[in-house]
């Protein structure tokens, strides 16, 4: 979420459910004038959707994010 706040990203919406064993959540937020969407699943994984061009930006610094860390 740290890079999302560095991006200027504001959440519209939060939720989280439970299914038995499986946990969801699913925020949406506006970034650069688009929608996106994160879902997190306990056995899926963590999926974005939405506007590409973002998807990819978002994707770029959370590897940067992942290298400095790793240095």
């Amino acid at each position: 979420m740290e890079v999302l706040r560095q991006l200027g990203a504001s959440i519209t919406s939060r939720n989280r459910a439970i299914a038995g064993s499986q946990e969801i959540e699913t925020v949406v937020l506006q970034l650069a004038g688009k929608e996106i969407t994160i879902e997190a699943e306990t056995y899926v994984g963590l999926s974005i959707t939405g506007d590409e061009k973002v998807i990819n930006e978002i994707s770029e610094r959370v590897r940067q994010a992942i290298r400095s860390i790793q240095s």
